[in-house]
């Protein structure tokens, strides 16, 4: 299936400069460690056009508003400008998947807010999103799901096979050293606080779900990265009728409150 012009046209940002990638035959090899630094690493980590936050506006306000003013928050999406990208797949009328596009990642926002590099995010790309607060308790988190519009992002949500949900596909800022795909990504501390300094996102198959969090990425965390190829409903304790089920809201976690 070839990419609409006009998605790529509503996708185009300023070129990306090509950064790092694990060899990920050396990695299992050594145990996801890598010991050399890292040769293109750069002087601020999180780089800019790579940076995610949820900023829910209920949290603060408690008042309802449109989509736009009620929820903000920015994924990273397969980057339209990847020289990588473009040649394997753009050039050839093909869409990347997002397990295809690890690596290459460029920062989409909705609401009020980009974050430093980041781009709006194309009209009507986001059909729904419920924002899950858990700020009571170390390690605290905040994540978004929801459902998307592949076609207008550009993005191939086919499942290789009947329930391969997002065929392993995940984006987080796992550091260079241990083998992290987006060792430059991150979160952006300005909009989201300087405690929440962790983020795992996944997406397929018409689905995203994302959390940003305090405290670590491993077995236990918030945001445990090892739990790559289970899927948005498995990884973020989501049932499959909230996931797909449409709407725009907001809910405490711990109070169980609302807002619609």
């Amino acid at each position: 299936m070839k990419l609409p012009a006009v998605s790529v046209a509503a996708l185009s940002i300023a070129a990306s400069t090509a950064l790092a990638y694990p060899n990920i035959t050396d990695c299992k090899l050594k145990n996801w460690f890598i010991s050399t630094p890292d040769p293109d690493a750069p002087p601020v980590i999180p780089v800019a056009g790579q940076q995610v936050y949820i900023k829910d506006e209920y949290a603060k306000l408690k008042l309802t508003k449109i989509l736009t003013e009620e929820q903000n928050f920015c994924l990273n999406l397969p980057d339209p400008s990847s020289p990588y990208l473009k040649e394997n797949y753009y050039s050839n009328g093909l869409r990347p998947s997002i397990v295809a596009a690890e690596g290459y990642v460029h920062a989409f926002c909705i609401g009020g807010h980009l974050t430093p590099g980041a781009s709006p995010m194309p009209p009507g790309a986001i059909l729904s999103a419920h924002v899950r607060r858990s700020l009571y308790a170390y390690p605290r988190y905040i994540q978004v799901h929801g459902m998307m519009d592949c076609d207008a992002l550009g993005i191939n949500c086919t499942q290789s096979f009947p329930g391969a949900y997002d065929d392993g596909g995940q984006y987080d800022n796992v550091p260079y050293k241990n083998c992290g795909k987006e060792p430059y990504s991150g979160v952006d501390s300005a909009a989201q606080g300087a405690t929440f300094s962790k983020y795992v996102e996944q997406a397929g198959d018409g689905l995203f779900c994302m959390r940003v969090c305090e405290g670590g990425n491993g077995d236990g965390d918030p945001c445990d990265v090892k739990k790559d190829t289970l899927g948005c409903r498995r990884t973020m304790d989501i049932a499959a009728d909230e996931l797909e089920a449409g709407g725009f809201d907001s809910v405490d976690a711990v109070l169980g409150t609302t807002q619609n």
